[in-house]
């Protein structure tokens, strides 16, 4: 089985908890962005019927639009993004709202994880997800 779609919108990497103490209590808060809301419902649009078991392959295709600032030749050479945010924190965000939407049992079955950013026209981000044998 194979889920795959696009998420149109400007990705955005998950940030991580916050701790933080209030009176004799330690309290963290693990904010989600708009973006995560927009991959979450995505996914629970696109799933399948029944939770995805075993391991899986998850490929993520984060497109991110040109600095405005850079000339027309740097921007026609430019593929691929190599500044922050990072990927990991992409690809929290992304597995976070798998997990929350139902398509698997837990992100630990992600045993192969391919992820880039590119530069791209249109800002969005390509997703698939498939069982291995």
């Amino acid at each position: 089985m194979k889920i795959s779609f696009e998420v149109l919108g400007l990705p955005k990497p998950q940030a991580r908890p916050r701790v933080f103490r209030m009176g004799a209590k330690i309290v963290t808060h693990s904010p989600k962005t708009s973006w995560y809301q927009i991959v979450y419902w995505a996914a629970v649009q696109h799933r399948a019927k029944a939770v995805l078991n075993g391991p899986l392959k998850m490929e993520i295709t984060l497109v991110l639009p040109v600095p405005q600032s850079w000339s027309k030749k740097k921007k026609a050479a430019a593929k691929y993004v190599s500044v922050r945010p990072d990927l990991d924190n992409y690809a929290k965000a992304v597995l976070d709202a798998f997990n929350n939407a139902c398509v698997w049992n837990d992100d630990g079955q992600v045993a192969e994880l391919i992820i880039r950013k590119i530069y791209g026209e249109e800002p969005k981000a390509i997703i698939s997800v498939e069982e291995l044998e």
